[in-house]
């Protein structure tokens, strides 16, 4: 069985999504011959955890680790401790509490400054000098056939590149979101945005093959290298067969809207909320056949969901992964939420795939992007703009109506779905493993 170090940043227990992308290839690549050997950071802040992800890889899977040190790690590890002193001093501000809060503003303020100018092309490149010792002795005593790096952080891309010109191995690196070519890359310096630009070149210059989550990010990389444009392909995400069933129909007294995953921040639920305030107010009667349904971490204010729309929302905590799927499949419809802010045109949020998996309507707010596109082309459901809070009421209106018709349902085209299972998808990969290896064994015979 050949061999491939996976180098990532991210990954199990780490429950967060992106974690989902990487750990799918590790616990399927054995069925295609590969055998992956993982390194990754062994001091997470694992704020999120899902220590079952872990149980599914085969024995044959190695995990190697190395520490890392960053700013944000400092400023939280103080920040818990503001959080202790507090708690014992019953909740109250103390002189000290609150000179150690000043000092914790302002270095807050410094880290954001160092990282800025001297953290490039993130602070997570401060693990990229243990990570690459790491990778070197793994690579020397492991045996190693091919190297495959994921991001972001896209300072791990770095690493891959480092030891392609150490050791001449194929590698393969992968990018979940785009680098140079996202909509979200605003250094605030020239020679910061200039010195990722000769990075992100020489990551595709010395790459064999250069893999993207999504056609934009694929079509970014080809714009900006047409001369290599035979390099790059796209491997989306997808879902894990084994964990939906076939043929389930939801049986509930009430019309349920299930959305999955961490809501707030960025990703804001704001929308949705005054979407259901409005239609308590003008559709009581659909209103009192309504049940929603956030599974996940809720970053937002809880406080007017429970006082307005009590009766309505129900808050799940995070669920283990396999745990997820069942309680989709048995919702009516399940809601996506994506701003213009979290990426642009490439956005295509790992959720979109395991909805796909459940077989379910969606309701997507959405911009114009990739998953928008899914969703509209393939008659998965409706879209709206994420910040049409009235196109967002009459959609739960319309799709209710559907509901109390026994009309809801998707229309996607014969084959649709199982083009995005996991395994499937790793089979995809393993190819391209297997075209570079086979390539390289040629050239030393």
């Amino acid at each position: 069985m050949k061999k491939v170090l996976i180098i990532t940043y991210t990954f199990p227990p780490l429950g967060a999504g992106d974690t989902m992308r990487v750990s799918r290839f590790v616990k399927y690549l054995p069925s295609f011959g590969w055998k992956p050997v993982v390194l990754t950071v062994s001091n997470h802040d694992y704020q999120v955890r899902d220590d079952m992800i872990l149980s599914e890889f085969s024995p044959e899977v190695k995990i190697y680790t190395a520490r890392t040190l960053e700013p944000k790690q400092l400023v939280g590890k103080v920040k818990s401790l503001i959080r202790d002193r507090q708690g014992k001093a019953g909740g109250g501000v103390t002189a000290e509490i609150a000179a150690t809060s000043g000092i914790i503003y302002h270095a807050g303020r410094m880290k954001v400054a160092f990282s800025d100018l001297f953290l490039i092309p993130s602070q997570e490149v401060l693990w990229n000098r243990s990570a690459f010792k790491a990778a070197v002795r793994i690579i020397d005593r492991e045996g190693i056939d091919l190297v495959f790096t994921t991001s972001p952080p896209h300072s791990v891309q770095l690493i891959g590149a480092r030891l392609q010109k150490r050791y001449g191995l194929p590698w393969v690196s992968d990018f979940r979101d785009g680098w140079v070519g996202n909509v979200l890359f605003k250094p605030k310096y020239g020679l910061r945005e200039r010195a990722e630009q000769r990075m992100e070149s020489d990551v595709v210059k010395r790459s064999s093959v250069v893999v993207s989550a999504t056609p934009p990010i694929t079509e970014g990389f080809i714009n900006r290298n047409p001369e290599m444009a035979e390099k790059f392909i796209t491997i989306t995400n997808g879902y894990d067969g084994e964990y939906y069933k076939e043929g389930v129909i939801p049986h509930n007294n009430k019309f349920t809207l299930t959305y999955a995953g961490g809501l707030g921040g960025r990703r804001t639920s704001r929308y949705i909320y005054e979407a259901l305030v409005l239609l308590k107010e003008r559709a009581p009667e659909v209103y009192k056949e309504l049940r929603v349904v956030h599974v996940g971490n809720f970053y937002d204010d809880k406080g007017p969901w429970i006082k307005n729309l009590k009766g309505c929302v129900e808050f799940v905590p995070q669920l283990p992964y396999r745990e997820v799927p069942e309680l989709l499949q048995k919702s009516d419809v399940l809601l996506m939420v994506t701003h213009e802010s979290e990426g642009g045109r490439s956005i295509a949020s790992g959720k979109i795939f395991e909805y796909i998996g459940a077989g379910r309507p969606i309701l997507a707010t959405v911009p114009d992007c990739v998953a928008k596109d899914l969703v509209e082309d393939n008659g998965l459901g409706i879209t709206v703009g994420s910040e049409d809070v009235e196109a967002i009421m009459g959609a739960i209106m319309d799709l209710h109506g559907r509901w109390k018709r026994g009309l809801l349902s998707i229309k996607a085209p014969a084959g649709f779905r199982e083009g995005f299972e996991r395994k499937k998808l790793t089979g995809d990969l393993a190819e391209v493993f297997d075209s570079l290896t086979v390539d390289v064994s040629k050239e030393s015979s």
